[in-house]
């Protein structure tokens, strides 16, 4: 009866969102995206419980399964573990809530787990339903600043297989990306109309919270792109003529890096570097031989950081390559990052042959962000799999970039010059 009553749910959810769009220049695309979507987020379910047999999905599942148990013994115990979190007790016996991320996914999660009668496959599929909704209103967004957007935007944000799986089903990428989609998605209608009203404000308010609250680095890294763009938008709008950009845009990275570092103790200057450069080593020591990217090695952590920036980059961009997969999933990922890496190449050869390629500041923006995230998690989390679950965060971004004006993927999808 739960089943059928869910089922029920998410069908009208789905048909509500479906009406909303009726003038989309991508409606045909709908059902087809989310049916993959939700596919890809049952897929993920049925690797880890009959593969691997262990990793975060499960162990979010247990722990939820766990937590809902104070619901029946207390409600009063169950409503102070989603207000105030959990206790010492129950860190002790669900040590993966000694994890303030963790914990505070498991806590979203347990509401949809109580609804559910602990079923991890409707929660997978609300969750995978949750992710599409975000990069479904994100690509009509990105569509209305730009019709040339339209097949890049379906191809990275809707279809590109790994970013597909990896943010659908029980995992916090899920929820992550819907924040990131939808904050973007806000800033761009922002951007484009000059007003945003005052549910969008608090939507956003909500969204900052939460995502500060699963992934604090995405967040820290999304504010420090778009807070200062935001900033030169708003100042212009505001006094109606043209300001110098890079003195705005400057002063306020600086203003807002300085705040993050009084907002998180892992962005103080003292310990960041020193917890990059640990996490650094402990992913390389857990990662087995050819599962990981391979780095220079110096003593001095900062050198170390410095001298494999390129190596992070190219890897937090293309790793794993189609020769370096190791197993049949790590091919798979390894087939795609390869054809990737050749539209880039196509990409760059066109930019360097054309000699004229005017970037916008919500591309200057956009590339920092990229850029530094791709940077820092691939040097923090260098093992193949990890990387490819923390690359959702932007690699949909760069592949839309990638496959912009693209005259190879343009010439195989038929589209003409735009």
């Amino acid at each position: 009866m739960i089943v059928t009553v869910h089922i029920l749910l998410i069908s009208a959810i789905v048909w509500i969102i479906f009406r909303k769009t009726s003038t989309s220049p991508i409606r045909r695309h709908y059902f087809t995206a989310l049916v993959l979507k939700l596919s890809a987020g049952i897929i993920l379910g049925v690797i880890y419980f009959n593969h691997y047999k262990s990793g975060d999905t499960l162990i979010f599942h247990e722990t939820a399964v766990k937590v809902i148990q104070l619901s029946s013994r207390s409600d009063a115990e169950y409503l102070s573990f989603l207000v105030h979190g959990p206790d010492e007790m129950l860190k002790e016996t669900n040590p993966v809530l000694n994890e303030p991320r963790s914990a505070f996914f498991i806590r979203f999660l347990s509401i949809l787990y109580l609804l559910t009668s602990s079923n991890y496959w409707l929660t997978g599929v609300y969750l995978s339903l949750l992710s599409f909704s975000g990069a479904w209103i994100l690509t009509n967004t990105i569509i209305k600043c730009d019709q040339g957007m339209k097949l890049p935007a379906l191809a990275g944000l809707l279809y590109l297989p790994t970013f597909v799986f990896w943010t659908s089903g029980v995992l916090k990428e899920s929820m992550a990306w819907f924040c990131i989609a939808m904050l973007i998605g806000y800033f761009l209608d922002y951007k484009r109309d000059r007003y945003i009203s005052v549910w969008r404000i608090v939507a956003t308010i909500v969204m900052i919270y939460v995502l500060w609250n699963i992934k604090y680095y995405y967040m820290a890294v999304l504010v420090l792109c778009l807070g200062p763009l935001w900033l030169y938008v708003f100042l212009q709008n505001q006094y109606k003529k043209n300001l110098q950009f890079y003195f705005v845009y400057i002063g306020a990275i600086l203003f807002i890096g300085t705040i993050l570092t009084f907002l998180h103790p892992n962005f103080s200057p003292a310990r960041i570097l020193n917890l990059i450069h640990e996490n650094h080593l402990i992913m390389l020591d857990r990662s087995a031989p050819g599962h990981a990217i391979r780095f220079f090695k110096a003593e001095d952590p900062f050198l170390n950081f410095i001298i494999n920036i390129p190596v992070s980059l190219s890897g937090g961009l293309f790793m794993p390559l189609l020769w370096q997969g190791v197993n049949f999933f790590a091919r798979v990922t390894g087939l795609i990052n390869t054809v990737l890496l050749v539209f880039f190449i196509v990409k760059l050869i066109e930019v360097f042959r054309s000699g004229h390629h005017p970037i916008s500041i919500l591309g200057i923006s956009v590339a920092i962000y990229i850029v530094v995230l791709a940077i820092l998690l691939a040097y923090t989390t260098p093992n193949f799999g990890t990387l490819e679950r923390y690359k959702t965060s932007y690699i949909a971004f760069f592949t839309l970039w990638v496959l912009y004006e693209n005259p190879l993927f343009m010439r195989i999808f038929r589209t003409g010059k735009h």
